[in-house]
């Protein structure tokens, strides 16, 4: 499994996972990290202060997306919202 994980483990935000969740969910695949990266992992747990060696990715960054504001316009000058249902129905 680590071989075909090796390329993935990098980008996890391993310290952004709760502690809960390190316990639960991350301790079963102890085994495929490596040594030192899962001691900083307890460290930072353990001790949030203490310097660790590894490198800590940022959060990600969730970003919103604005859409446009609805035109309220006619959409047409030749039929109506009505007549165009109509048509539409027929497709």
């Amino acid at each position: 499994m680590k071989i075909t994980l090796q390329n993935c483990l990098p980008f996890i935000r391993y310290f952004q996972i709760s502690s809960e969740n390190v316990i639960d969910h991350l301790q079963p695949y102890r085994r495929i990290l490596e040594d030192n990266l899962w001691d900083d992992i307890m460290k930072r747990l353990l001790f949030p202060n203490k310097p660790i060696s590894a490198v800590i990715l940022p959060p990600r960054v969730a970003l919103t997306q604005t859409l446009p504001p609805r035109t309220t316009e006619p959409f047409s000058t030749i039929i109506n919202e009505a007549q165009a249902a109509e048509i539409i129905s027929w497709i």
